[in-house]
């Protein structure tokens, strides 16, 4: 949940300067987009493939919203007193 609300993000909300941003080679702790290994329910087939294959990657890609407030470990909270916050958000 926290990478589909918050990607991508730093723990601990730490964010990057703009010149780490325009060296193009920052790295996220947590990026704009990633894979999660999950188990092939659909049969999906790979591209030129003729098996079946028993995993997938499946791609999410954040959203960008701003954390309201941390967990413990520095993780952005994506409870339900977090998401009705955000969701009561003025857009900006």
């Amino acid at each position: 949940m926290q990478q589909l609300l918050f990607g991508p993000f730093n723990k601990k909300g730490k964010k990057p300067t703009e010149a780490e941003l325009e060296s193009g080679d920052y790295e996220w702790e947590f990026p704009k987009n990633r894979a999660f290994r999950v188990e092939n329910t659909t049969n999906f087939v790979k591209d030129e493939s003729e098996r079946v294959l028993k995993f997938r990657d499946m791609i999410l890609t954040g959203m960008g919203l701003e954390p309201i407030s941390f967990t413990a470990s520095g993780m952005p909270q994506a409870d339900t007193p977090a998401i009705k916050k955000l969701a009561g958000k003025s857009p900006s």
